[in-house]
């Protein structure tokens, strides 16, 4: 080969050399960054629970309503979904490690759900008979006023799963009916977030703080004889093994359902019926009497339940004279020091849902 033509020919391949070299520099550069990234993401995701003083370290904090909010990589959903929660029949939390790792304590963070979104729900607060009120709604952010505050609406609950529990999206998609919706994401964002959960239709006349204090679990007991517990108003630490079972039996319910809706399949597939039931199930042989009220020791974890008359629930659902003589009472400024709130019972879920047997 002529000495001009192999100058030539080392001068290509030397560009081309260089060309590599810079291609794998910007790769390794790349390889970095998004490690960097991906594990800042993943730490602050299963860090889960903070201390009773502090406000969750999420992907999500200190967001108001999520709809645009989460947008975090693909390729994580299923290490978040294994580490999270597909662990088979190993605890998901460890409740010594939570609390030497947090100071133990439920999460500041107060959820309240409504999947039509805040124009539909400004516009029903405007209207007397539909259940709402804004000051309900109000009270609890305002006595919260220091917690994170999260509003889920559909899109944000969707864009919540599809990033944490993305074996889920498609059932959630799948439900008929709202309420079904909304009963479902519950258990989801006590598991992931923990904090306390709300009803819309709930009204707080004080800061649950206090209540919660050496707690993992808190729920409400609403009727006499204290042997079921609710999903309108609860409290937890983020992970707990018993929003698993919850879950669990929640897709197995609904799967016996085949599509069919009524308030029956209302109450046992996602609702206080199949609270009872787990709520049994999981205690065991922990319960001393045959009410829930009380605190209970499982698998290393506190829970509480509050009993009628106390914590949110002044009245049964359907005593109209003691919740006419609770709103004198409220009117008149004398609030019990049993109660945190009053859950009115507004039972706008029933809209539209047959009656069941």
């Amino acid at each position: 080969m002529p000495p001009a033509a192999n100058r030539a020919s080392l001068r290509a391949k030397w560009l081309v050399l260089r060309m590599c070299l810079v291609v794998f520099g910007i790769a390794s550069c790349m390889v970095l960054v998004i490690d960097a990234r991906q594990s800042r993401w993943v730490s602050k995701l299963m860090r889960g629970g903070t201390s009773g003083s502090q406000a969750p370290a999420t992907p999500f904090e200190g967001i108001r309503t999520l709809s645009a909010a989460a947008s975090e990589p693909a390729e994580l959903h299923d290490a978040i979904a294994a580490e999270r929660f597909q662990q088979g029949s190993v605890l998901d939390w460890d409740p010594e490690a939570y609390r030497a790792k947090t100071g133990g304590g439920i999460p500041r963070v107060l959820h309240h759900i409504f999947l039509d979104g805040e124009q539909e729900y400004d516009r029903l607060v405007e209207e007397k008979e539909s259940g709402f009120k804004r000051e309900w709604r109000d009270s609890c952010v305002g006595n919260h006023s220091d917690w994170t505050y999260l509003f889920w609406d559909r899109e944000s609950a969707q864009i919540f799963l599809d990033t944490h529990y993305p074996w889920f999206s498609a059932t959630f998609k799948g439900y008929p009916k709202t309420v079904l919706q909304g009963d479902a994401l519950r258990p989801f964002l006590m598991h992931a977030f923990g904090g306390l959960y709300i009803d819309l239709d709930v009204q707080c006349f004080r800061s649950v703080e206090e209540s919660l204090l050496g707690q993992d679990i808190v729920l409400q007991s609403e009727y006499k004889g204290g042997r079921d517990v609710v999903n309108s108003i609860m409290a937890s630490v983020p992970g707990h093994p018993f929003w698993k079972a919850i879950i669990t039996e929640m897709l197995e319910k609904w799967h016996h359902a085949h599509g069919h809706v009524d308030t029956d399949v209302v109450l046992d597939a996602g609702g206080p019926r199949l609270y009872g039931d787990i709520f049994r199930k999981f205690t065991g042989g922990s319960l001393r009497t045959p009410a829930f009220v009380g605190a209970h020791q499982v698998l290393g974890s506190r829970i509480a339940v509050y009993g009628l008359g106390t914590w949110f629930v002044p009245c049964e659902f359907e005593d109209a004279v003691c919740h006419a003589r609770m709103a004198q009472e409220v009117q008149q400024g004398r609030l019990r020091e049993e109660l945190v709130g009053w859950h009115h019972y507004s039972g706008s879920w029933l809209a539209g849902i047959p009656k069941g047997k």
